[in-house]
């Protein structure tokens, strides 16, 4: 959890080159199409940006939820002021979709980029 956004990048960038060194993945394809489902055409990987994200939201979630049940969690969120990456104090509980919302708000996404799969013919 502590990968900063660049270091993702550098790690989908190298995912990349491997599959295009093993002729797995074009160079000139879309990068979108790597973490698109095997269903609609993409290859299928995981996002490690997202789940990062999800990650992050998870736990930020189970102590916002155990603050009431516990002192000790309830006492770090009264300190925790910008000090974690979770930033708890602030923290919006409907700020990372579900799954659900999130593959909606996808498929929008490539249906602009006219990525949507399959092609009309």
């Amino acid at each position: 959890m502590k990968r900063t956004a660049t270091e993702l990048e550098k790690l989908r960038t190298k995912m990349r080159t491997l599959l295009n060194r093993y002729r797995f993945h074009q160079p000139l394809a879309a990068k979108e199409r790597l973490t698109l489902p095997w269903q609609i055409g993409g290859r299928g990987f995981i996002d490690v940006i997202r789940v990062r994200d999800k990650k992050a939201k998870l736990l930020q979630t189970y102590v916002l939820n155990k603050q009431f049940t516990s002192s000790l969690h309830a006492a770090g969120l009264r300190e925790d002021d910008r000090c974690t990456p979770q930033d708890s104090v602030r923290a919006n509980v409907n700020e990372l979709h579900t799954d659900e919302e999130y593959n909606k708000k996808d498929k929008r996404q490539r249906t602009q980029k006219n990525l949507a799969w399959p092609p009309s013919v």
